[in-house]
């Protein structure tokens, strides 16, 4: 087996490091887009919560249980924000 040579692995390392901002930028963009998309979806139903158990139970096994927990406790957040837009009507 060849060895690599080291400076080629710092070149790696260098290469993954360029990319990290990148990975939390998308992930920034997926959790907005969610949240957004779960807003239209939820809005559109006169029990938003059912949407957001229906969601919960979809992502089980799917995600991590610390996941699930920041995604149904969001969901939980906008549920209150269009339950209160409702009620202001």
């Amino acid at each position: 087996m060849e060895e690599t040579p080291v400076w080629d692995l710092f070149k790696r390392i260098e290469s993954l490091e360029a990319i990290v901002p990148t990975l939390r930028d998308a992930r920034g963009i997926a959790f907005m887009a969610f949240v957004l998309s779960f807003y239209y979806s939820a809005s559109l139903r006169d029990h938003p919560r059912m949407v957001k158990d229906y969601l919960v139970d979809s992502f089980k096994g799917l995600v991590s249980p610390e996941t699930l927990k920041v995604l149904e406790k969001t969901m939980l957040g906008v549920c209150k924000v269009i339950e209160e837009e409702r009620q202001q009507k």
